[in-house]
């Protein structure tokens, strides 16, 4: 296969701060906590700038919430730059309202905004620091200004990160995503890798749990003609025995039957707020580095080329296999 010239989907991390506790992130488990936390320099930016012109997809997330980072209207300046189709970031929402007026007068086209809970006492028990009516205020104060200048608000998301304590209120999710006027929800497996404590909240000790809430919240997201998904629905049977779907897609990819094993080492990149280039977040593999090389040098490098040969060969030598990749491990058919 053809390499382009540049990637032409790109998430960047530009910051690693976060002005929230949440129960699952590897920022509250114990090690993590200690660490300081910085803003991407901008510089680093600077370096991705060619490429970015060109992007077909740009996400301004990686370990980070968007929000926190310091001088947020310095970056808002240079983000203004891209005219990318998919060119946005996610968010606990806490701080949605004070900027909805700085989003609305930029480029950004959409936001994912994580809703683990339909009422304040189970998503504020997940997302500490985080409060409900913050998320709804904001939303709305982001609509309000998006019609003061006749343009289009962001598609909104919700990303649901569904466990035990939560799994009974996704069908009230899709309730307050028709009120709140958000488009799209996405249903994601709690992973408890930083926090072992936690592993009683995920859902295959509860067979069929999911699949019935879930169930639930797809009849009433066709009532409302929302979109709504699960990140791993076929690996985790949630469909019903006759259905089909069309939908399926790897990180924005659509996935057919002629596909290579995966599309993302000739189109993505992640980028970390330290300038680390990888491909994805499930492979660990550091690419290279923007401190000491450009964006061209490391894509058309040594390492992205063994990477798309052992992906090719389907060996998945490279990184894939040291994460929890579902292609590497057999399963094509999930979305992201």
């Amino acid at each position: 296969m053809d390499v382009s010239k540049y990637p032409k989907f790109y998430t960047i991390g530009i910051t690693d701060r976060c002005n929230a506790a949440c129960i699952m992130c590897f920022r509250t488990s114990p090690n993590e906590a200690k660490k300081s936390r910085n803003d991407m320099p901008l510089e680093y930016l600077k370096k991705l700038h060619q490429g970015l012109l060109n992007a077909e997809v740009i996400r301004w997330y990686a370990d980070g919430e968007f929000f926190a980072v310091r001088n947020l209207e310095y970056y808002m300046d240079y983000i203004k730059q891209y005219t990318a189709r998919e060119n946005g970031f996610s968010t606990n929402g806490k701080l949605l309202k004070k900027y909805a007026a700085m989003i609305a007068e930029s480029n950004i086209n959409f936001i994912d905004i994580s809703l683990d809970g339909a009422t304040p006492e189970t998503l504020e028990s997940i997302r500490i620091g985080v409060k409900l009516k913050d998320i709804i205020e904001g939303i709305f104060e982001l609509q309000k200004e998006c019609e003061l200048r006749s343009k289009p608000c962001p598609k909104l998301k919700f990303v649901f990160c569904s466990m035990r304590r939560n799994i009974e209120e996704i069908p009230l999710v899709i309730e307050l995503a028709h009120q709140v006027r958000v488009s799209t929800v996405y249903m994601m497996p709690l992973d408890t890798g930083f926090h072992p404590e936690l592993e009683k909240e995920k859902l295959s000790y509860y067979p069929g749990l999911e699949r019935e809430y879930f169930q639930q919240a797809k009849k009433l997201a066709k009532k409302y003609n929302i979109l709504f998904d699960h990140t791993h629905r076929k690996v985790l049977n949630l469909d019903d025995a006759d259905e089909t779907t069309n939908k399926d897609q790897l990180m924005g990819h659509k996935i057919t039957d002629s596909m290579i094993a995966c599309p993302l080492p000739w189109s993505d990149v992640l980028v970390t707020q330290e300038g680390e280039i990888k491909v994805c977040c499930y492979n660990p593999r550091i690419m290279g580095s923007l401190r000491d090389s450009t964006l061209e040098e490391i894509w058309h490098g040594e390492k992205f080329g063994r990477l798309r040969q052992s992906v090719l060969n389907k060996t998945f030598s490279e990184g894939c296999s040291d994460g929890k990749c579902h292609i590497a491990g057999g399963n094509l058919h999930y979305i992201l």
